[in-house]
């Protein structure tokens, strides 16, 4: 019968089709933590224990058979607390394109006195707060990241650097490697005799984990 009025009356297809239902709290809930995710670490590796903690709220309790997964290294084993132990911040400071701009504002106008290296590089040890604050020209930042004056396209350019020192460069940047960080360069040698592994953090900060003999020495 509803077959027959169907061909007498001819309606079309998407005037027959229901009304989408609205995704429930729940669903919007873990659509926001995967979000989460994703901010935190933008190269995830993500394994069943990292959803099972981030999302205890919105997942059932039973929604992960933890018996039917293979065995994989849990992320309390891979991710320990003492792989980053930060000793201080070695550095911080802008990156600069209009070097001339830069140099007024902190200068000029703030009074800063730098020590100005080659390159176009200019800092300071003498602010109370930081170990080093610095102008970094980018094309010097490209040099040391990717060994040319220009910075890559595909990534996002740094508006400023942040350094620090750590018991153990090589621990930190393997833990850093397990949470899916993208790593520029590897406990690299700088010629002032630092060490240092260098990511792109989430805001767009140029990350430096170190050893700079030469501000431990100042620090004992």
């Amino acid at each position: 019968m509803v077959r027959r009025q169907a061909e007498l009356l001819q309606p079309s297809r998407s005037s027959a089709h229901y009304t989408p239902r609205p995704l429930s709290e729940g669903d919007l809930g873990l659509t926001r933590r995967l979000d989460k995710l994703c901010l935190i670490a933008p190269f995830p590796r993500v394994c069943i224990s990292d959803l099972q903690e981030a999302l205890p709220q919105c997942v059932s309790p039973g929604i992960f058979n933890t018996d039917e997964r293979p065995q994989l290294t849990t992320r309390d084993a891979m991710k320990k607390p003492e792989d980053i132990e930060i000793l201080f911040v070695a550095g911080f400071g802008p990156i600069v394109d209009d070097r001339e701009a830069s140099r007024k504002l902190y200068q000029e106008a703030f009074g800063i006195s730098f020590k100005e290296e080659k390159g176009g590089y200019l800092h300071t040890e003498a602010l109370e707060g930081v170990k080093t604050f610095a102008l970094w020209p980018l094309s010097e930042a490209a040099q040391s990241c990717f060994g040319k004056d220009s910075w890559p396209k595909e990534i996002p350019v740094p508006q400023a650097w942040l350094e620090f020192d750590v018991a153990s460069v090589e621990k930190a940047t393997a833990d850093l490697e397990a949470r899916g960080y993208r790593i520029l360069i590897k406990a690299k040698k700088e010629s002032w005799g630092q060490t240092v592994t260098r990511f792109i953090s989430p805001e767009g900060l140029l990350v430096g984990i170190t050893l700079t003999p030469a501000l431990r020495k100042e620090k004992q």
